[in-house]
C-alpha cells in the first residue's frame, strides 16, 4: 500500500478498511427505473441519482448495465449521454465510460473519510448518475458498489502533524470546508459514526 501522504500513521487505512470477516463494508444492487412520466422526470431534474460524495473511504463500482423491461441485457445504452458522471477539482465535469476493449473492470471512487486520513492529500469524488432525457424509454440501468467503511465506534485519525483547519484549506466542497473548521482545534480525529450524522453541513 503506498504511503497515503505526509505524516500518515502507517497501517491505519488497512485497520479501518479490515478484514472481510470483521469488516462493516456495504454492498448494494443499485437499480434505476424508466422514468413514468415527463412529470417525474421533471421532479428529479432528469439525475437518477443527483451530484453527492460517498462518506466512507472508497466505493468499488462494477461498471452499469443496461436492461429492457424484460430483463433482457441491452448491449449498449440506447441514450449515449445517459450514465456516470464525476466532477474533478478544478469543477470540470465529465462521463465515465468504460475504454472499448477493456474487458470485464471494476471502477474505484474515494469518500470523504479517506479525505480525512489522506490529510486532505486525496477528494472525495462528487459524482452524480444522468438520467433518461425522456419518460418511458424502455430500458433501466443496474450497478453492484461495495462502500467500503470503518465501523461506527471507529475514529477517523489525521496524519501526525495536521489539523481540521489544514484538511480545510485543501477542500474544494464549501459546506465540508465548514464542517472541517467546526471541529474543535485540538481534535485529531473524529469518531466515524458521528461523521456520518453530522447535519446542516
Amino acid at each position: 500500500l503506498p504511503e497515503v501522504g505526509d505524516g500518515y500513521q502507517q497501517g491505519h487505512l488497512p485497520r479501518l478498511v479490515g478484514e472481510a470477516a470483521s469488516c462493516n463494508h456495504k454492498c448494494r444492487l443499485i437499480c434505476y427505473h424508466d422514468y413514468e412520466s415527463q412529470e417525474q422526470r421533471a421532479s428529479y431534474k432528469g439525475m437518477w441519482a443527483p451530484p453527492h460524495k460517498d462518506t466512507g473511504l472508497f466505493t468499488v463500482l462494477v461498471p452499469g448495465i443496461f436492461l429492457t423491461p424484460e430483463g433482457a441485457r441491452l448491449p449498449s445504452c440506447p441514450d449515449p449521454e445517459v450514465g456516470l458522471y464525476v466532477r474533478d477539482r478544478q469543477g470540470a465535469i465529465a462521463q465515465i465510460r468504460v475504454p472499448c476493449g477493456a474487458g470485464e473492470c471494476l471502477l474505484f471512487q474515494l469518500g470523504e473519510s479517506m479525505q480525512i486520513v489522506s490529510g486532505g492529500a486525496y477528494h472525495a469524488t462528487e459524482h452524480c448518475v444522468r438520467g433518461p432525457p425522456a419518460a418511458s424509454r424502455g430500458y433501466s440501468r443496474a450497478t453492484l458498489a461495495v462502500f467500503f467503511q470503518p465501523h461506527g465506534h471507529e475514529d477517523l485519525a489525521l496524519p501526525d502533524g495536521i489539523s481540521f483547519e489544514h484538511v480545510a484549506q485543501r477542500a474544494h466542497d464549501g459546506m465540508f470546508k465548514m464542517f472541517l473548521l467546526h471541529q474543535p482545534k485540538e481534535a485529531r480525529s473524529i469518531n466515524f459514526l458521528e461523521f456520518c450524522k453530522r447535519e446542516g453541513f
